[in-house]
């Protein structure tokens, strides 16, 4: 097993993860109602991130993109316009439903975390993909999660969390392939 995840504070280096917590900071009331449903807020969360997140360096974000062909899909595509130095980035977002009780949530989330990490470049182009997690458990952010290897650095993932607003957690992994 590995330690649990660590607690520290979203860089700006973190690519995205700035700009959703800017997101979940701004939006916390509303996301407090939403939280509450049982199901479907995780689809809001991504078509709200995707608006956020289009910008000079990417062409288009899309939702449940089949980039590796076959029938995996990721949760959001930020296909890049193919400037040196900016990567594609790829998205898996889980958000803690209502009716989860126990490890299901975390099991979930460290699913995305090795389906990242088994994932090729895109089109032979670097990418920077990313397991996002939305939890109101703390117990998410200390749950011990067995190790993924980086297949990059040939390390395990470091996964981290951060409390953005009381009483929701956002948890982390980012793999870089190629970039």
């Amino acid at each position: 097993m590995a330690a649990a995840p660590q607690r520290r504070n979203v860089r700006q280096g973190d690519g995205y993860l700035p700009v959703l917590t800017h997101q979940i900071t701004n939006n916390a009331n509303h996301i407090a109602q939403v939280i509450k449903f049982t199901g479907g807020w995780e689809r809001w969360m991504q078509i709200e991130f995707a608006r956020n997140i289009t910008n000079e360096y990417h062409k288009a974000v899309t939702c449940e993109q089949r980039i590796w062909g076959g029938g995996d899909r990721i949760d959001l595509w930020a296909e890049s316009y193919g400037d040196e130095g900016v990567p594609h980035a790829g998205i898996e977002l889980k958000c803690r439903t209502a009716k989860e009780v126990g490890l299901t949530f975390a099991n979930r989330f460290h699913e995305d975390i090795k389906q990242i990490a088994k994932r090729p470049a895109v089109d032979n182009r670097p990418c920077v993909l990313y397991a996002i997690a939305l939890t109101t458990v703390y117990e998410d952010c200390t749950t011990e999660y067995v190790n993924v290897i980086d297949p990059a650095t040939h390390q395990p993932i470091r996964i981290n969390y951060e409390e953005v607003v009381q009483g929701l957690y956002i948890l982390y992994a980012i793999v870089t392939h190629g970039a």
